[in-house]
């Protein structure tokens, strides 16, 4: 019989046992007996069972997820613990893992309470700085941009917070960052080894070590970006209860997160960056997108 091969990685300070090559993951080189999370490929269940929410495309109860991506392949995801995976015939590994490192993610930390903000953060004098906001609005670009003048990138895209008595902290997740085309080229990023995620998808990937941190950074402020049709900046600091609903409509994946315990959770790390973190919400041109004129209003404000 075939023995499968497996691979270890450490990931949002996790380690990570899997039978499916994450290359954007940090490899470690030895056996992790005790590994947090597993990723095995197999079966994956028709259904969950019990009180179960039901989407379009998933299935969740407390701590199990369900999800089904056609023509790419099918999820389960169960107690922070063990990811399943069953790819669908000649699917490229590129297509899972646009999914694995991206949705299956948010859900994993969401069912081991290590909540996600969709967002980047950079790490400015030992601080994490959060950039928030839709798709398109510039996270990536910023902190790309700012690590190419030296600051060091904590995450991309999705900003894992850890309480640490009772103060918010932005763990280091991985050394991938994912740019839209256009950003590669208006940040002169044309020699770097950039990958499409997936077919059809216009955002490119590339692993690049030296632009990150790997240490813990506390929160101090979440830069939350819109885009508009005017041709100047706004910036408006957000404060009192508002900043809990900026916080909770810019939770990563906020639509999975299940059961009285995970909401109890998900409510009270809320409360705590909202406490401790200084949130600006930064309305900018739709175009053209000076990245330049958005980090000199970021350091205005910090």
């Amino acid at each position: 019989m075939k023995s499968i091969k497996e691979y270890y990685y450490k990931a949002f300070g996790l380690t990570w046992k899997s039978e499916f090559q994450i290359p954007e993951f940090v490899t470690i080189n030895s056996i992790v007996k005790e590994p947090d999370i597993i990723i095995n490929i197999g079966k994956v269940p028709q259904n969950l069972t019990g009180n179960v929410t039901t989407g379009i495309k998933h299935q969740l109860s407390e701590n199990k997820f369900l999800l089904n991506m056609d023509k790419i392949a099918r999820f389960y995801v169960s107690n922070g613990k063990k990811i399943t995976i069953e790819p669908v015939s000649r699917v490229s590994k590129k297509d899972i893992r646009s999914i694995l490192i991206t949705t299956i993610l948010g859900v994993v930390l969401n069912q081991r309470n290590l909540f996600p903000i969709h967002g980047s953060a950079v790490e400015i004098d030992n601080k994490a700085i959060l950039f928030s906001g839709q798709p398109g609005a510039g996270k990536s670009t910023i902190a790309t941009a700012l690590s190419l003048k030296g600051y060091k990138i904590i995450t991309d895209d999705i900003s894992a917070i850890q309480r640490i008595e009772n103060k918010p902290y932005v763990i280091p997740s991985f050394p991938s960052i994912r740019l839209w085309t256009d950003s590669v080229e208006n940040l002169n990023l044309n020699n770097y080894n950039f990958i499409r995620i997936r077919k059809g998808v216009e955002k490119k990937r590339v692993i690049a070590k030296n632009w990150f941190s790997k240490n813990l950074a506390p929160l101090t402020h979440i830069f939350i970006i819109n885009t508009s049709n005017f041709t100047l900046f706004k910036i408006e600091e957000i404060k009192g209860i508002n900043k809990f609903n900026y916080l909770k409509n810019n939770t990563y994946r906020v639509k999975f997160i299940n059961g009285d315990e995970n909401k109890v959770s998900f409510f009270k790390h809320l409360t705590m960056i909202a406490e401790s973190a200084k949130v600006f919400e930064i309305t900018r041109p739709q175009s053209p997108f000076n990245v330049e004129s958005l980090i000199q209003l970021v350091e205005k404000h910090l």
